[in-house]
């Protein structure tokens, strides 16, 4: 085993922790209050700004929280059409991630633990410039100290070697960001459709040392950029009292630039570009009012993860192919609307992308990079998650939305993988959103 091999694996297994990777929270939770209070099910619960991530379609969409009852034979009025709506949403996130290296005769380290809270601002807008047509914009700021993190004593092995702690600090450098445009036209009156793009960019800078003796294994920087194209449509029926949803999601396009330094290679140092596709996803969403104001609804969303299995990464040993495994989403869930108000509770189960992979030894197997530490957002998990809106003012112009969400995941992979352990995870989210319909 070689000290080059060693580094190259602990830069794996360190060089994106769980809260440094914005992008891995992002890819969790989303954004946009009534989606996440509805355990992610935006295709058919998000409007105004949020919508872009989740179904455009929804940007010409303008509904009160719950309908009070209409008179006897009177037919439900839709709001007034607005000419803007700005949105602001400020959720609290508290995150607990644990590793527990397996023990044994020769080895019983204490679990490595990142726990982190944070507030998470959204600032979004639509405009509707003409009537059908919706446009929306929106930007969730990635300050450089969100990402600020540091892990002590994290077990890094390479398989048939003595397993090194590792400590490793992660920070931000400037200011990141997630941006999002999207525009969606109503036919009919009961027909939407539309697209958006979103682009992200952060920076990271990560340094790992040896915990016994404090010697410096390596110093990397990383600038990361993504773009991705969302298509979506929504049906309205029956008086809006049966809604369904669609969306294609494009793969995404995302490039790392940066550089190593590697304490094994002295002098030298190691310029990184990387590009990658994600999946095609395609999803689907139904829900439909069952008795007065109670609507039922269910939401599926397939990623094809396993087509993406021959693009390779740096596995520590060279080039790997990735353990990919294609995954389908599932929400469900129900809301009830009562005197003017709209209370939800929710659920959502997500399997993970990824496989434990494994590593080569002395086989003509080939080797798979799989799960390990830097990998949150391929976790296995659920989400809990209730909420109540409810709008104020003349014609609801005011729409506030708040709720709760409880996430909790495991995972154990097995030996004969790089990410070897025991994992755990639970993220706990206060939400608060709102929007004022101009």
């Amino acid at each position: 085993m070689t000290a080059f091999r060693v580094c190259l694996g602990l830069f794996l297994a360190t060089a994106a922790t769980p809260a440094a990777a914005q992008g891995d929270l992002f890819s969790l939770f989303g954004t946009g209050a009534e989606a996440k209070a509805h355990a992610g099910a935006g295709q058919l619960h998000s409007r105004e700004a949020p919508a872009i991530y989740y179904n455009p379609a929804n940007l010409t969409v303008e509904e009160g929280p719950a309908a009070k009852k209409p008179k006897k034979g009177a037919k439900k009025k839709k709001p007034k059409r607005s000419i803007a709506a700005p949105y602001f949403e400020l959720d609290v996130l508290s995150l607990s991630y644990t590793f527990q290296y397996p023990k044994s005769e020769d080895y019983d380290f204490e679990a490595v633990e990142v726990a982190k809270t944070t507030p998470v601002p959204f600032f979004g807008a639509t405009v509707r410039p003409i009537p059908h047509l919706g446009v929306g914009v929106s930007f969730l700021p990635l300050p450089g100290d969100s990402a600020a993190q540091k892990i002590e004593k994290l077990p890094s092995r390479d398989l048939g070697a003595d397993p090194i702690l590792v400590d490793a600090t992660t920070s931000g450098e400037g200011l990141g960001y997630r941006f999002a445009l999207g525009a969606a036209y109503e036919l009919l009156g009961m027909v939407s459709a539309g697209a958006s793009i979103q682009m992200t960019k952060g920076k990271t800078i990560t340094e790992a040392s040896s915990h016994d003796d404090g010697a410096s294994l390596l110093k990397d920087t990383r600038e990361n950029k993504t773009m991705q194209f969302l298509i979506g449509t929504r049906v309205d029926l029956l008086n809006d009292r049966l809604s369904a949803a669609f969306t294609l999601r494009l793969p995404q396009k995302a490039t790392t630039t940066g550089e190593s330094e590697i304490a094994a290679l002295p002098g030298e140092v190691i310029d990184k570009s990387i590009e990658k596709d994600g999946p095609m996803g395609l999803g689907f969403g139904a829900t439909m009012k069952v008795w007065k104001e109670l609507a039922p609804y269910v939401e599926v969303f397939y990623e094809n993860w396993a087509s993406l299995a021959d693009q390779e990464e740096d596995s520590g040993l060279g080039k790997a192919k990735v353990d990919y495994l294609s995954t389908l989403d599932i929400k469900l869930g129900a809301d009830y609307g009562w005197r003017g108000m709209r209370f939800n509770a929710s659920f959502g189960l997500y399997p993970s992308q990824l496989g434990d992979g494994f590593m080569k030894i002395e086989t003509e197997d080939e080797e798979k990079v799989g799960y390990n530490f830097k990998t949150l957002d391929a976790m296995p998990h659920k989400i809990f998650a209730a909420g109540w809106r409810k709008g104020f003012l003349e014609g609801e112009r005011l729409m506030v939305q708040t709720g709760v969400s409880y996430l909790t995941g495991s995972r154990s992979v097995g030996e004969k993988s790089r990410g070897y352990g025991e994992y755990e995870m639970s993220i706990f989210q206060l939400i608060a959103g709102g929007y004022f319909r101009l």
